[in-house]
């Protein structure tokens, strides 16, 4: 499971099966929306009881990746018009 924090302060919890898996995407969503869906602030706890069976993976994986793709920010913004749109500053 996964301790949420919005940034109202309110708490709760996403529960995943084993064999789900959790993507967040939210700094790339951030800049392709112009700044409109904000990333979301997240930490990583690592509670005293978790068992030591359960692991947490991060990596970055890119499915079918185009490598000539260029990620366009929408028109007449520049990068700096949406870092200015960002919340948490």
């Amino acid at each position: 499971c996964i301790n949420i924090i919005n940034r109202k302060g309110e708490k709760s919890v996403a529960e995943f099966d084993e064999e789900d898996l959790y993507i967040q995407a939210s700094d790339t969503i951030f800049i392709l929306t112009g700044g409109e869906i904000p990333p979301t602030p997240h930490a990583v706890k690592i509670q005293k009881d978790m068992p030591k069976n359960k692991f947490r993976i991060q990596f970055a994986t890119f499915f079918q990746p185009n490598y000539n793709y260029v990620m366009n920010i929408p028109n007449n913004m520049s990068y700096d018009d949406i870092i200015k749109k960002d919340p948490l500053g």
